[in-house]
């Protein structure tokens, strides 16, 4: 159904925690042949979730903006914000831990 180069795509998306949504509009697909796709491969939705979330703290630890990654995941940013603070996440630590490590870069 997809070429090799679309699967690859599509698994990278999930990897990414990118919605079958987003993974459709990327490689012009409806959404329903993704979730297919998906749930042939054994990924759940759960499985997508969490890399999500953990690629939101690990950019976020990086120092990449909010409104950058809202952007990104087509989100928007208090609701990336209030996901993150629910799961115990401290967005405001993290970029204290960011800009400690920038500063002992210099």
């Amino acid at each position: 159904m997809f070429s090799e180069e679309d699967q690859s795509k599509i698994l990278k998306g999930f990897e990414l925690g990118f919605s079958d949504y987003a993974i459709a509009r990327n490689v012009g697909a409806k959404p329903m042949a993704i979730y297919v796709f998906r749930t042939g491969k054994n990924i759940s939705s759960k499985d997508v979730l969490s890399n999500r979330y953990e690629i939101w703290k690990q950019l976020i630890r990086e120092g990449k903006p909010l409104e950058e990654i809202a952007e990104m995941y087509d989100v928007k940013k208090r609701s990336l914000s209030v996901v993150l603070w629910k799961q115990g996440f401290s967005i405001k630590e993290a970029k204290k831990e960011f800009m400690a490590r920038s500063a002992t870069k210099k």
